[in-house]
């Protein structure tokens, strides 16, 4: 099974984001016809995924103008790194798996490199209302629909 474990504070003041989200990045070799993949592949891959489900059966990402989100992304794929991209916004890395990243070291990025077996955690700050995508940015991945939606409401966070 392929999971991301979460540790939550019960009560964390320092927590600034009002929506958290954690996305598992896998790649998967299946068949045309076939009905499950081929768990034995390790070097042909032919559909790329967000937490096992490849656009449009991505869950989005859903925020309100002014509140701030949190992405926790990580790499199960085997063999290859990706370039996650999100239009119409920038984002801050404040965290990777060797932990949280200092407020001095982090700035503004569309696109995040995610190594083989890795994590990275960003936060945005929904200012931009619209439809906007989230994808890898490498283009044999994006022809395969490693792809999810931010849907930012244009209604005002109640903070």
């Amino acid at each position: 099974m392929k999971a991301m474990n979460i540790r939550r504070v019960a009560d964390c003041s320092a927590c600034r984001q009002n929506r958290d989200y954690a996305f598992m990045l896998s790649k998967w070799k299946i068949e045309v016809g076939a009905r499950r993949p081929d768990l034995n592949e390790m070097t042909d891959f032919n559909v790329f995924t967000f937490n096992a489900r490849s656009f449009p059966g991505t869950r989005p990402i859903v925020a309100k103008v002014g509140e701030r989100a949190r992405i926790r992304i990580g790499n199960l794929s085997i063999m290859s790194h990706h370039a996650i991209h999100l239009h119409g916004y920038y984002f801050k890395v404040v965290a990777t798996d060797g932990g949280e990243i200092p407020e001095a070291g982090q700035w503004p990025e569309t696109t995040v490199h995610m190594p083989t077996g890795r994590t990275r955690t960003v936060e945005l700050v929904a200012n931009a209302p619209g439809d906007w995508v989230m994808h890898c940015h490498r283009l044999h991945h994006r022809a395969v629909t490693i792809c999810a939606r931010l849907p930012v409401a244009a209604a005002k966070a109640v903070v």
